[in-house]
């Protein structure tokens, strides 16, 4: 039951603007009622930071399963500069999740969600002999970001080209 909510909240949050979704337009969606919403997610915003997390790994739990090395750092970045390209109503739930966050003052499950991908991207450019992988880790969920905030209001943005300029950067601080 949880999943179908939040396969319904995702349909809806990427087909309208983030703010205008209602509780009650997610139990219609779903066919449940508001009460059950209630009984997996304490509020709005649980259940919007449950449906990011969720989403995340909808389009990126693979990643755990794959070897270190430049070919999944490749598939990362295609694959979220895809997401970016594809579904800009996505990013732009994720944004605006973040951005709640931030303006509440409590930033705590982002950071979490930032930690544990700042973790597997080090471990991942370690692995493949970067220099400074912590470091290089940082500036390339930066760019992703940042190229997937950009694709928002320049739609001709070429994200493809983007990417393999990306991808030239982190395996040009290669050692071996």
């Amino acid at each position: 039951m949880r999943e179908k909510i939040l396969e319904s909240a995702l349909r809806l949050y990427t087909s309208k603007p983030p703010q205008s979704i209602s509780m009650e337009e997610i139990a219609k969606n779903a066919g449940v009622s508001k009460g059950t919403i209630f009984y997996y997610f304490k509020n709005k915003n649980n259940l919007e930071s449950e449906l990011l997390s969720y989403s995340i790994e909808k389009y990126f739990s693979w990643i755990y399963g794959e070897p270190r090395d430049c070919k999944t750092l490749e598939k990362i970045v295609r694959k979220a500069l895809k997401i970016a390209k594809d579904n800009p109503r996505l990013t732009m739930f994720w944004y605006y999740v973040f951005e709640k966050e931030i303006f509440s003052g409590n930033t705590q499950f982002a950071r979490q969600l930032y930690d544990e991908m700042l973790e597997f991207l080090t471990l991942l450019l370690e692995d493949m002999g970067i220099d400074k992988p912590e470091q290089t880790a940082i500036i390339l969920m930066a760019m992703l970001d940042g190229i997937s905030i950009y694709s928002l209001f320049i739609p001709e943005l070429d994200v493809d080209e983007i990417g393999n300029l990306i991808l030239e950067f982190v395996k040009g601080r290669c050692k071996r």
